[in-house]
């Protein structure tokens, strides 16, 4: 019974988790909040990530894909964003991967 209940209750917040990303868009903003590092994910592509709050933050010098996982491996979006930086909300604290390019972090909202 125990195991059971282990497994519904990690299936809905899997769930929650994924509909709470699939309903947020990336949007472009003009700056990060100042209390927030950049980490340098590519020189090659130069791109970083940060996140703050509720929001994750990609800063990138040319266009690139983006893809946005659960940490099942679930894709909740992908996109491809043009130079400047750009973030994007998520609802549902957890942890998420981020696939910048070739690149792929672990984030924590």
């Amino acid at each position: 019974m125990t195991r059971r209940f282990c497994l519904i209750a990690i299936l809905s917040v899997c769930c929650l988790s994924m509909a709470a990303a699939e309903s947020a868009t990336w949007e472009q903003t003009d700056a990060v909040p100042r209390t927030v590092a950049m980490e340098r994910l590519d020189t090659e592509t130069n791109t970083a990530i940060a996140t703050a709050g509720e929001y994750i933050y990609i800063e990138t010098a040319r266009p690139i894909e983006i893809k946005l996982f659960t940490i099942l491996g679930q894709l909740i979006g992908r996109r491809q964003l043009e130079p400047g930086i750009h973030r994007i909300r998520i609802a549902s604290r957890g942890i998420y991967l981020i696939k910048v390019g070739s690149v792929t972090r672990r984030v924590v909202i």
